[in-house]
């Protein structure tokens, strides 16, 4: 969603400048929560009896096969995904991942058919690329379509940014162009008194 300032010249008051215009980090609504209640007080149990920690909009995790850097065997690996944050480990259980990516620096996610693998899909970054393999053909096209949303919303945050930076830039320049255009149309008398012609 873009967001774009109006400024009408009927409206009084002051313009505010944020940095970021909402805050940089939000925490994800979880979409689950309403639901796990829900189902708590249908089925008699209480909510600490369902899933304790129900996932997020917009998070995956999951095994893939990935590709080594240097020596180019498969393996498997459990791939986490929130945020623009994607992580992998070595298994499950661990809980200090052997890399994290960060998906602001991708750009573009797709289907690859060059290796002797069926269900791969690639991450392309500047440093390198990525190549993964789901089990099913299904599964690959969960990720791929849950990370392309996740660049597009990037893509659209770094076009809202610039847009309102450029309009900002464009609205500055503007004041201090009529700034100017009001002090040349004054003439000051001898007695310091301001005369507009």
């Amino acid at each position: 969603m873009l967001f774009f300032l109006i400024i009408s010249p009927r409206v009084l008051g002051t313009l505010i400048v944020l940095k970021y215009p909402y805050p940089w980090r939000v925490e994800e609504p979880s979409i689950y929560e309403s639901v796990r209640v829900h189902t708590a007080l249908q089925t008699g149990r209480t909510e600490n009896d369902l899933v304790p920690n129900a996932p997020s909009l917009g998070t995956k995790e999951g095994y893939l096969l990935k590709q080594g850097a240097v020596v180019k065997s498969w393996k498997q690996r459990w791939f986490t995904l929130r945020r623009n944050e994607l992580k992998y480990f070595k298994d499950q259980m661990y809980e200090e991942p052997i890399r994290t990516l960060d998906l602001k620096a991708c750009s573009a996610v797709q289907f690859d058919y060059s290796q002797e693998r069926i269900n791969c899909f690639c991450l392309v970054f500047p440093e390198r690329t990525f190549y993964l393999c789901a089990k099913t053909g299904v599964e690959a096209d969960e990720w791929i379509k849950i990370l392309r949303w996740k660049l597009v919303s990037f893509s659209m945050l770094r076009f809202a940014h610039r847009a309102v930076r450029n309009y900002l830039k464009t609205s500055l320049v503007l004041v201090q162009f009529s700034d100017q255009y009001m002090q040349s149309k004054k003439y000051h008398s001898t007695s310091g008194a301001s005369i507009e012609y």
